[in-house]
């Protein structure tokens, strides 16, 4: 399991339009053990091979939880948004503590694009 949740930055101190937070949830005997490393989310369409990375910075918190903040320059920072609104597939690769290299891929669906409408109108 994966619970990702993406906000806009409420602290000035920190230099980010908005944060996304993960925490990878892996289930006993599950054959995914712990997530040591993430990259960037990668954005793209079903029907293109494009895939463009979220520009931010990457905090690993603890194991399993990675904090990401998104870059606040107003020209990247829309660029952001832009493909979080109209994009619909993200990949979030990443390291498992064994050393093997691992993805989860998602799409927003009907559902999701509906709450990111919703809350990119909000952080407006």
């Amino acid at each position: 399991k994966l619970m990702v949740l993406i906000q806009k930055n409420a602290d000035k101190a920190l230099p980010a339009s908005h944060m996304i937070s993960m925490r990878f949830l892996p289930q006993q005997k599950s054959v995914i053990s712990e997530v040591s490393e993430i990259e960037l989310p990668l954005i793209r369409n079903e029907a293109s091979t494009e895939l463009d990375p979220l520009v931010g910075v990457i905090a690993k918190i603890t194991q399993n939880m990675f904090l990401i903040g998104l870059n606040n320059d107003a020209v990247i920072s829309a660029r952001n948004m832009e493909f979080l609104k109209a994009r619909n597939w993200l990949d979030i690769p990443m390291r498992l503590s064994d050393g093997r290299l691992a993805k989860i891929t998602f799409e927003k669906g009907s559902a999701g694009e509906r709450v990111m409408n919703d809350a990119l109108a909000s952080w407006r």
